[in-house]
């Protein structure tokens, strides 16, 4: 896939403000004046994988507590079941997030983490074999 279409398809799973921070701090240059060869797949997940970790902790806020492992990042597309009907729920994507290659971006419940949960993609080979931490993986907590 070449890499404007990775960076569109990433672009479209962000809000205005996420664009914005990646155009500042991420991308310089690189969606002004083309398509620059040193913008990977790999950072381009990397970026993905802090925008996603950032809308879990939205939902939290909004909501008054993480998804659960069995809605997973759906509960960022459609309002769970078992959430209170009195939680402030809105819809953050319009589709479950995925990454560069085309795989859903994975997510998980681990109160051990830093933030309480876990996101991570899979890398090109679409594998991993240790929940987010081989090599070509990205994840919000290396």
């Amino acid at each position: 896939m070449p890499t404007v279409h990775v960076v569109y398809s990433v672009l479209e799973s962000m809000n205005a403000q996420e664009i914005v921070f990646a155009q500042c701090l991420c991308l310089p240059g690189f969606l002004f004046d083309g398509c620059r060869s040193d913008v990977t797949a790999n950072e381009m997940s990397e970026m993905l994988v802090g925008g996603v970790s950032a809308k879990v902790r939205e939902y939290e806020l909004l909501c008054g507590e993480l998804p659960s492992e069995e809605d997973g990042l759906s509960a960022l597309v459609t309002r769970p079941e078992s959430l209170a009907e009195d939680a402030k729920w809105m819809q953050l994507y319009p589709e479950v997030p995925t990454d560069p290659w085309g795989a859903p971006v994975r997510y998980f419940v681990d109160e051990e983490l830093p933030q309480g949960f876990g996101v991570y993609v899979c890398g090109r080979d679409g594998i991993t074999r240790s929940r987010g931490n081989d090599p070509d993986d990205s994840n919000n907590w290396d």
